[in-house]
Parts: C-alpha cells; sequence; structure tokens
C-alpha cells in the first residue's frame, strides 16, 4: 500500500513536472535551450522502477519538444533551434534508456541475488546432509598443515576417539590410538612416505581410543603438494567396527551354511526347482538312485519320477501345500530310469522372497526303499502268520470237540461203573486200569488245547 503511494506521488510529479516544463517552453520565445529540461520527468521515474511508465514519459516529452518546435517562433539561424531540439530528444532518450538500463542491471542483480541465497541454502542443506551422512555413517575429517603444523580433527574423530569436543589433537602424539606393535610402525611408515612422496594411502586397522575401547577404523589420506613439496595432509576416519563385526557373523553364517550343504549332499538327496517345478539342481545322491543323468535331470520336472503308485489327489494335496508358502513331509514311491522302484522320505520347502513370491522350491530326500521293503515283509510274516494262526484254531476246536468229547464219555462211563454195587472186584481193576490212560489222555488234550490259545 505504501509503495502505491509512493508511485503515485512520482507519477503525479513526473506529469506536473513535464505539463509546467512544456507551458513554459510555449511561453518563452525560441525556448531553445529550455527543450533540454524535458528530460527531467523522465529522470523522475527512475524512483518507480517500471519500464512501461519510463518509456510513456520520453516518448510523451519528446512529443512536446517537438510540439515546442513547431509553435516557437522561427527565423534567424534554424539550424541551431533544431540541433538543440535535437540535443533534448537525445538526452531525453539517453536518460531513458539509462534507466532502463539500470533497471535491466537491478532485476539481474536481484535474480542474481535469489540464485545466490537459493544456491546458499542448498549448499547448507547439503552441508547438514554431509554432516548427518558423516554422523551415521561414523566418518570424520582430518587436516594437518606441514607448514605450521596445524593439526584438525573433525567432532566425529573426537567422538570417534571417545575425546572430549573441546580436545586439541596434536600431530605427533596422535599414533597413540593406534594398537601398539604392527598397526602402530604401519601407520607411522605410510604418513610417513605420505609426507615425503607425496602419496596417498586407505588402509583399515585398530585403535586403542582414549577410553581403551578397542574399534577397528579405515583411514584414508591424501597429500597436497606445491613446488614439489608436501604442504598438506588430508583426509577421513571412519569407524568400521559394527561393519567389521558384521562381517565376521557373516563369515560365519557361511561356513555355517557352508558345512550344512556339505553335510546335506553327503546324506540326504537334494533338489531344487523354480517356482514353475523345473529342475535347478540335483546332488550326486539323486542322480545315483533315480539313474538319470544330470543333464537329463536340469530342466525336467519330478514327473520324470512318477511311479503312478500314488492316486492324482495326492500329488494335487503336495502341489496345493507347497503353492501356499507351506512346508509339506511325506512319503514319495518314485521311478528310476532302469524302471526299479524307490521309496523317499521327502521334505519340501519354498523359498519366499521378501515381496511374499515363490522363487524356488528345495526338495530334501532320504532313501527309505529298505525301510519300506522291510516293513513290507514284515507285512507278509504277519499275515503268513495270521493265516497259520486260523489253522491252529481249527486244531484246537478240533481237538476240543472230536477228541476230547469221547474221551469224556469213556471217563463218565468208567465212573459209573465203578460206582455199581454189584461191580465185581476184577471189573472194578480193569475200570481203573481204563481211567487213569484216559485220564492222561484228556489232561493231554487239554495242555494242547490250552498252548494254542495261548499262541493266539
Amino acid at each position: 500500500m505504501k509503495n502505491n503511494k509512493i508511485a503515485v506521488v512520482h507519477i503525479s510529479l513526473a506529469i506536473l513536472l513535464t505539463l509546467s516544463i512544456f507551458t513554459i517552453d510555449l511561453i518563452i520565445p525560441l525556448g531553445v535551450a529550455f527543450g533540454v529540461l524535458y528530460a527531467l520527468p523522465v529522470l523522475v521515474t527512475f524512483k518507480l522502477n517500471n519500464y512501461q511508465t519510463t518509456i510513456l514519459f520520453a516518448v510523451l516529452t519528446t512529443v512536446l519538444t517537438l510540439i515546442g518546435y513547431y509553435n516557437s517562433p522561427h527565423g534567424g539561424e534554424e539550424w541551431k533551434v533544431i540541433f538543440n531540439r535535437s540535443i533534448s530528444i537525445f538526452i531525453i532518450w539517453s536518460v531513458a534508456f539509462s534507466i532502463l538500463y539500470y533497471f535491466k542491471l537491478v532485476k539481474e542483480s536481484i535474480e542474481l541475488n535469489g540464485k545466490l541465497m537459493k544456491n546458499n541454502l542448498l549448499l547448507n542443506k547439503l552441508k547438514n546432509i554431509l554432516y548427518e551422512t558423516n554422523t551415521l555413517a561414523k566418518i570424520g575429517s582430518w587436516e594437518l598443515n606441514l607448514e605450521t603444523m596445524d593439526f584438525f580433527w573433525s567432532d566425529t574423530i573426537k567422538e570417534i576417539l571417545e575425546e572430549p569436543l573441546t580436545y586439541k589433537p596434536d600431530w605427533e602424539t596422535s599414533i597413540k590410538y593406534f594398537k601398539k606393535g604392527e598397526s602402530a610402525k604401519m601407520v607411522y611408515n605410510i604418513t610417513k612416505k605420505a609426507i615425503t612422496e607425496g602419496t596417498g594411502f586407505d588402509l583399515t586397522t585398530q585403535i586403542i581410543t582414549c577410553k581403551k575401547t578397542k574399534l577397528w577404523v579405515r583411514a584414508i589420506g591424501k597429500a597436497e603438494i606445491k613446488a614439489g613439496k608436501c604442504v598438506r595432509l588430508y583426509g577421513s576416519l571412519q569407524d568400521i567396527t559394527d561393519k567389521k563385526n558384521n562381517e565376521h557373523k557373516l563369515k560365519l553364517y557361511n561356513k555355517e551354511n557352508s558345512d550344512i550343504k556339505v553335510a546335506l549332499n553327503r546324506s540326504a538327496i537334494l533338489a531344487y526347482t523354480d517356482a514353475k517345478g523345473k529342475i535347478t539342481y540335483v546332488n550326486d545322491k539323486f542322480i545315483e538312485l533315480s539313474k538319470y543323468s544330470k543333464e537329463e535331470l536340469i530342466g525336467a520336472d519330478h514327473r520324470i519320477l512318477n511311479s503312478g503308485h500314488h492316486p492324482k489327489e495326492f500329488m494335487k494335496d503336495l502341489w496345493t501345500t507347497i503353492k501356499s508358502g507351506k512346508v509339506w513331509r511325506g512319503e514319495i514311491k518314485n521311478k528310476a530310469k532302469d524302471d526299479s522302484f524307490y521309496w523317499v522320505q521327502s521334505i519340501i520347502v519354498p523359498s519366499v522372497s521378501e515381496n511374499g513370491e515363490i522363487t524356488q522350491f528345495i526338495t530334501i530326500r532320504y532313501d527309505i526303499t529298505d525301510r519300506k521293503n522291510a516293513e513290507l515283509a514284515i507285512k507278509k510274516q504277519q499275515e503268513e502268520l495270521e493265516r497259520k494262526n486260523a489253522k491252529l484254531e481249527k486244531i484246537a476246536w478240533s481237538f476240543s470237540h472230536n477228541v476230547r468229547a469221547p474221551i469224556v464219555t469213556i471217563m463218565g462211563l468208567s465212573n459209573l461203573l465203578n460206582y455199581q454195587e454189584e461191580c465185581d472186584e476184577i471189573n472194578k481193576e480193569i475200570i481203573g486200569k481204563i481211567s487213569v490212560p484216559v485220564k492222561s489222555l484228556n489232561d493231554l488234550v487239554s495242555s494242547i488245547v490250552k498252548d494254542i490259545n495261548d499262541i493266539n
């Protein structure tokens, strides 16, 4: 609002000044030198910082200068009048173009300042990002001026070495942080070579902080050479302890996985398939058992081993289970290339990516053919035993009914005759001789029947 009022005042002043000059130009005879004053209204527009207003007043004052010339009395040396009016118009447009050029410079200056401010903001942002990145990555910078021996550490290096932020580092004693022995000796030789020969370095070594914490660091150094002499060393120091520990863990993990893989290869039948079920890897045991070559198996699917023993529902359930990302366990009867059959205990494990997609299937099998054959033999033995038991039961029944019944009858008649009053001594003796063997025969039959029942 305030700027608008100032603009109105300047325009009003320029208009008033223009009209005043034009009026005087018409009143004063000849008004030759007075035409130069027409440049003043144009000059007033300088404060408005507006291209259109400056050009408008330049055109207006030029027209009024020409009108003033034609309305002025003529006579005498006409060329002087024309020359002075031309000079007036030249001054008007010189002032106008000077103002326009100034406006252009101001605009370019403003744009340049804007770009500089934007670049400064971007630079500060990048510096902050770099600082935060270095802090997160535990990377600090250092610099040694070999002419003044001034030694600089960034705050990150002080934090790595567990020194206070107010600590002033010293080049001569900085070697104390490196582990005594080979580590310290190596750092000393490398930095000495960098100073004398101007070579850079990149080394990984151990340090001991002021609080006796052992760390792994990566130190990078570069040399600045002037007139063939190293005048400055600078570089970075990064705490890579976590990286070293992770590398060690990864190494142990890889060794463990390698050991497991070797153990599985030696003890199990292994096969890898892609998400579509095509075989991508088989181990030697798989080849040995299936009797197919590696070339015949790679690219095929497991239907090459189909024995026809299992129903379609069995295979459909297997495929549905593993496609859902679940582990399948079971026994499968396969057929080898030579048409022989073998049984395997199978575990099929889907391998799932981070986005939940199945990338492959890992199949671990164990040959259980001997066990299955033993189970079949046992089953046959059980069937044979059951058949024999049935025969024994039949024999027991026959003994119990066909043999034992007459014996019991004889024993009953013997007892009856033995207790009759008219039976003489001779008959009693005969009956006694009959009863004893009959009783023994009855006990034998009972014992045989009992033994058969116990066996069953």
